[in-house]
């Protein structure tokens, strides 16, 4: 692979220096695109994306701070950033800032609602700290999108089955395992009827209501 740069093929030196770092990152380089990107910086410091993907080669990287300045200067150039706010959220989470992280996905989200990689990484937040009615509606969003995702309707499962559902929670357990027969062996557990099924308050009512 050559990488080369013609700046004739280019519109400007600095966006030579920046789609050539996105190339090195395809090809697991990410010390050369850290150096290409930085060059983009010096030659256009107004880049916002040229920020956003040093910040995230410095966070593959292990260097979190150096990733943090970037995106927070990728936000600084251009607050409607859906995509820094989302990278920034999901550093946050590695350092466990929950708080910060939180916010920062629920901006990406706002500026992005068709994001369902961010949606997915707060409605898994959202799961771990227990906040199941939250969570369960991301993943439903979720669906919406991809509604063939069998581990979206296993989640969704998790949520519904602390909160009563135990009925639409095996609904969506048999669903996922139809389209995924790894989850056959999960929908068979008698964890579910033994921890759930005695429990359930809410059998007449239907998950569209939540």
């Amino acid at each position: 692979m050559n990488f080369n740069i013609n700046t004739k093929e280019q519109p400007t030196l600095a966006d030579a220096y920046f789609y050539r770092g996105i190339l090195l990152f395809e090809f697991d380089k990410l010390e050369e695109a850290v150096k290409d990107f930085s060059k983009s910086i010096e030659l256009n410091p107004k880049n916002e994306y040229a920020y956003l993907e040093r910040g995230k080669m410095y966070d593959f990287l292990g260097e979190k701070e150096a990733a943090l300045r970037d995106y927070n200067k990728s936000i600084e150039l251009n607050p409607n950033n859906a995509e820094a706010y989302a990278e920034r959220g999901l550093l946050f989470s590695k350092k466990r800032s929950l708080d910060e992280a939180m916010m920062d996905l629920n901006k990406a989200i706002e500026l992005n609602p068709d994001d369902v990689d961010t949606r997915k990484e707060r409605a898994d937040m959202l799961f771990e700290d227990q906040c199941y009615p939250e969570a369960f509606l991301d993943y439903k969003k979720i669906l919406e999108k991809n509604p063939n995702d069998a581990e979206i309707h296993y989640y969704i499962a998790l949520t519904l089955f602390p909160m009563g559902y135990y009925e639409a929670g095996i609904k969506h357990l048999t669903t996922a395992a139809k389209i995924d027969r790894s989850y056959q062996e999960i929908l068979d557990d008698p964890y579910w009827e033994e921890e759930y099924g005695n429990d359930n308050e809410n059998l007449d009512d239907d998950e569209d209501d939540l």
